[in-house]
């Protein structure tokens, strides 16, 4: 792997696992223009992404993302993870289940000069639902 990539790599998951474990942000790893694609309905920036982690880290306050695999190629990086979280605040809606909710997803990251320009969230939203009983599994074949 190049050097770029290395680079590009470890900031990734430094970034990923801070916001979402720790729930801090360092904003000098994202450009003023930054994009979030399908982590909100809302403004699609930082600061929407922000209440997004806020929202999950109060509804799941033992909330733990590990990153399972970190690909780049050229000014892209992509992270495969699964997350682990016991379900005791409301999250969109959902009040507290108490259950025990094991999910997987995949960001795909674009930087230029050393920071996060955009990203992409895909995540199982229906397994996550599902699981604090939000809606009945037993209806999708």
């Amino acid at each position: 792997m190049a050097t770029t990539e290395t680079s590009g790599t470890e900031l990734v998951v430094r970034v990923f696992e801070r916001a979402w474990n720790e729930g801090t942000y360092d904003e000098t790893n994202f450009t003023s223009d930054y994009r979030a694609h399908g982590i909100t309905e809302g403004p699609a920036d930082l600061a929407g992404e922000r209440e997004v982690v806020a929202a999950f880290r109060t509804a799941f306050p033992d909330l733990h993302k590990h990153p399972e695999d970190v690909l780049a190629d050229g000014d892209r990086v992509a992270l495969r993870y699964t997350m682990h979280g016991t379900h005791e605040g409301e999250l969109m809606g959902v009040p507290a289940s108490g259950a025990e909710v094991n999910a997987t997803g995949t960001y795909v990251y674009r930087l230029q000069d050393g920071r996060i320009v955009e990203s992409w969230l895909n995540y199982d939203a229906m397994g996550i639902m599902q699981q604090i009983g939000a809606i009945d599994g037993q209806a999708i074949k």
